[in-house]
């Protein structure tokens, strides 16, 4: 297995809080743009790192019991991602703080809104979680690669753009029958009258 005697350069790590902070607070996959970032700088290789002294690190040293597990620079780029992704969560609290408050509340029965709003968000949630707990394995293999991440934000871009669309056109189409059927109302209306002043 390649050996990687280097860490994470700061240049390296700054790129990837920049992606983190641009893409958390817009309608985008965060973690979406992260993997492709990392696969851009290189950081999803499985090269092992070293200590000064040339030795291997390792994540979990191993047993008698289990096998051990090297500290791969995939390994510590995915840690660094939750690091900075955490970041951006508790960044997101003061801003929600009156919700989270009133859900805070609502557990303790003096908000009943705060409570319809906790459940509703784990109505929310349990589905995915568990999803996410069956098919791990799966998903790692199949959906976290950079061409089904970059299929994944293309096409998802494509639904955002046509969902704005949509009302504009339907207004539009709306107006465009409306509109025919006000000329059509008028054509049957002229054409009454003409017969009725061919009959006098």
């Amino acid at each position: 297995m390649p050996v990687f005697k280097h860490r994470m350069s700061a240049l390296q790590a700054i790129i990837l809080a920049i992606v983190e902070g641009i893409t958390e607070f817009l309608p985008i996959s965060s973690t979406g743009h992260l993997i492709v970032a990392t696969d851009l700088l290189n950081l999803n290789a499985e090269n092992v790192f070293l200590d000064d002294a040339g030795e291997p690190l390792w994540l979990r040293k191993p047993t008698p019991e289990k096998p051990g597990e090297l500290l791969t620079v995939n390994l510590a780029t995915e840690a660094y991602i939750v690091v900075i992704q955490l970041g951006a969560i508790a960044a997101i609290t003061p801003i929600c703080w009156s919700q989270l408050l009133s859900m805070c509340l609502g557990l303790l029965g003096r908000d009943r809104a705060g409570l319809r709003l906790f459940v509703n968000v784990l109505i929310a949630f349990l589905p995915a979680a568990a999803l996410g707990f069956l098919l791990h394995d799966w998903i790692n293999q199949n959906l976290f690669s950079v061409g089904a991440v970059i299929f994944g934000l293309v096409s998802g871009s494509l639904l955002m753009f046509f969902a704005d669309l949509w009302p504009a056109w339907l207004h539009q189409r709306n107006a465009f029958r409306s509109e025919l059927d006000g000329r059509e109302s008028a054509l049957h209306h002229a054409r009454a009258v003409a017969r009725r002043e061919q009959h006098h």
